[in-house]
């Protein structure tokens, strides 16, 4: 993780009552700069061409992805001592997951039985759900496509970039992120309803071209890896809702041991678009406190 400068190109000036909440919070160190001062402030080795007013900038933490999430499981296992059991199977519904765990004991010990399964299934999140959701998730979760590329970190890149305004758009997008100190990602394309996977060269050259406006050592960086991720879009917004999980009688005993006695909840955390990381946390904590509160409820009621 580092911290970083993030420019956000504008077109013109935008007027503080247009600014998200975001923009306020101290540590970021929001500020509105003209062309020629945002060049000079983030050092970018091109000054940004005429038709951009300037932009935004504010500094925030910047992760590798792929080093997170293994220093996460480590932070689990080693220091909150969470006993993790990683399954790879398709599931059909969520009532599936609990056939991963083997309910053998013949106690009443609650802390051994299934409290809850979260459903973060991502682009399958509302898949999973048809059929069986109550509460109104309409299960429309769509693929969100998108190219990037990771290039080897030229010691020029020392900031975050992203443009869609013209001639960019929101399918047709720029962005460069520095990933440590070898790699940096560079965008990218947002199409919906897109579900392929494989990457086209033409739109290699155009990633690169577009990024070279910015920074132009990107243009012959030598490419380490493409890339294609589904985005998991949902025009509703995120998902984020708990209930309890419903059985019929004939799936009590092969799917639910002691399910009468235990109440199981179903929590959903699914659709964040392109936005999983900014919001991980954030929706984690809600889901969980959710969970809190339903548990609560039933118990007293």
């Amino acid at each position: 993780i580092e911290v970083l400068p993030v420019v956000v190109i504008k077109p013109r000036h935008t007027p503080p009552e247009e600014l998200p909440e975001w923009t306020r919070i101290p540590s970021i160190r929001f500020q509105q700069l003209p062309r020629d001062e945002l060049s000079t402030a983030v050092r970018v080795p091109k000054p940004l061409p005429d038709h951009f007013w300037g932009g935004w900038l504010f500094h925030a933490p910047v992760i590798h992805a792929e080093r997170y999430l293994e220093a996460l499981v480590l932070e689990l296992r080693d220091e909150l001592h969470v006993q993790l059991v990683f399954n790879i199977k398709k599931l059909s519904s969520l009532k599936d997951a609990l056939a991963f765990v083997k309910d053998d004991r013949e106690d009443d010990d609650e802390q051994a039985q299934v409290v809850a399964v979260f459903n973060c299934c991502g682009l399958g999140g509302g898949e999973i759900m048809k059929g069986e959701h109550r509460g109104g998730t309409d299960g429309d979760v769509i693929a969100g496509r998108g190219v990037t590329i990771h290039v080897e970190r030229p010691s020029d890149v020392c900031a975050v970039v992203t443009c869609d305004c013209a001639p960019f758009s929101d399918e047709r997008m720029m962005y460069v992120i520095p990933r440590g100190n070898a790699l940096v990602t560079v965008g990218g394309t947002f199409v919906e309803r897109d579900w392929n996977t494989n990457v086209d060269q033409s739109e290699v050259d155009r990633i690169r071209s577009d990024a070279a406006l910015f920074f132009p050592s990107l243009k012959d960086a030598r490419v380490v890896k493409t890339w294609v991720g589904l985005r998991p879009v949902r025009h509703a917004g995120v998902c984020l809702e708990v209930e309890r999980m419903r059985f019929a009688e004939h799936e009590r005993d092969e799917n639910a041991p002691k399910s009468k006695r235990l109440r199981i909840y179903q929590v959903q955390n699914y659709g964040h678009g392109g936005s999983g990381w900014t919001l991980m946390y954030g929706c984690a904590e809600e889901a969980v406190r959710l969970l809190e509160e339903s548990i609560e409820r039933d118990s007293s009621g």
